[in-house]
């Protein structure tokens, strides 16, 4: 028996996949080379298949047999990595199912265990559960009345004093009716200023009314007042072009007059001796002065008449 116990460990046994870079577990060497073992199996014809894989290359584009060995040998490397996952879940499920009955059976045990211990518990400590108790509802009750004055705190309600909480409450409640007084003047206050708001509102659009008509009619006044300029404007130019086109005409006039050959003044002269509106008189005197003006005046028209005549002879002479 002592001779088995100091019997040397077993030699640590290796993967031939992993070469110089052997994957330290930490386990006991007898633990390790359970793994070791169960991996071999797995993995033991997988150098030959690496080896295999480094010998495909594919030449170019055009080079469809390297793609499709390419492709079978990844889909052979593909199912070792799938054997070896498998292999990897199944050594897994034991130490799983291991460790989940330790904890399983801990846990039964310490069913019984604990509603024990904790009743123990409560024994050894019932002077300071039944003060927690009081103390609790003592904090309830204080809380409810600091609650009705709005008043919130982080003090221990229940390990206060009665002094020390009715100087608190008194402080609180006077807080409160110092802050709901100030609350109501405040919405007193603020209800008058929307009064006064509302007023000066109702003046300012009474008075915005009135300037509306105010400018509405000065509008109105202004355009008629324009309306009556444009025309005493349009009358204004009328008559001064009326004036101007009379000018024009007695201008002209003139200008033909003076132009026009002696026998055509001579025949208007006439012409204006004939249109004159002798009056019509009675006495003696005005009657011989009418009379010895008219023969006069024929006297003048014979005269004028022969004078155009000769004019008209000599002109017809000349041409």
């Amino acid at each position: 028996m002592t001779e088995a116990l100091q019997q040397d460990p077993p030699a640590v046994l290796r993967l031939e996949i992993l070469g110089d870079n052997q994957y330290e577990s930490g386990l006991e060497p007898s633990y390790h080379n359970t793994l070791v073992e169960h991996y071999a199996g797995i993995v033991k014809h997988l150098p030959d298949l690496l080896a295999s894989a480094a010998t495909v290359q594919v030449a170019n584009e055009q080079d469809v047999e390297g793609m499709a060995q390419a492709h079978e040998m990844r889909l052979a490397v593909k199912r070792a990595r799938g054997d070896l996952e498998r292999g990897r879940k199944e050594l897994k499920k034991l130490p799983l199912t291991i460790g989940r009955a330790i904890d399983g059976m801990a846990s039964a045990i310490c069913e019984k265990i604990s509603p024990v211990e904790r009743e123990l518990q409560d024994k050894e400590d019932f002077v300071r559960l039944a003060e927690e108790r009081r103390m609790a509802v003592l904090a309830e009750e204080r809380w409810g009345k600091l609650e009705a004055v709005s008043f919130e705190c982080a003090f221990d309600l229940g390990t206060m004093s009665q002094e020390q909480f009715d100087d608190l409450l008194d402080v609180a409640t006077l807080a409160y009716e110092a802050k709901a007084a100030k609350a109501k003047t405040e919405v007193a206050a603020a209800a008058q200023a929307e009064l006064e708001w509302i007023k000066a509102e109702q003046e300012r659009a009474a008075w915005q009314e009135v300037e509306d008509k105010r400018l509405d009619d000065e509008r109105v006044e202004f355009a008629r007042i324009d309306a009556e300029n444009a025309e005493l404007r349009r009358q204004a130019d009328g008559l001064r072009q009326a004036e101007a086109a009379q000018l024009a005409r007695e201008q002209q006039a003139e200008r033909d007059r003076l132009a026009a050959p002696d026998a055509d003044k001579l025949g208007r002269l006439v012409d204006d001796i004939d249109e004159l509106d002798w009056p019509s008189v009675s006495g003696e005197v005005a009657c011989a002065a009418w009379e010895a003006a008219k023969e006069g005046l024929n006297a003048v028209v014979d005269k004028l008449r022969i004078a155009i005549a000769k004019l008209d002879n000599s002109q017809g002479g000349a041409a």
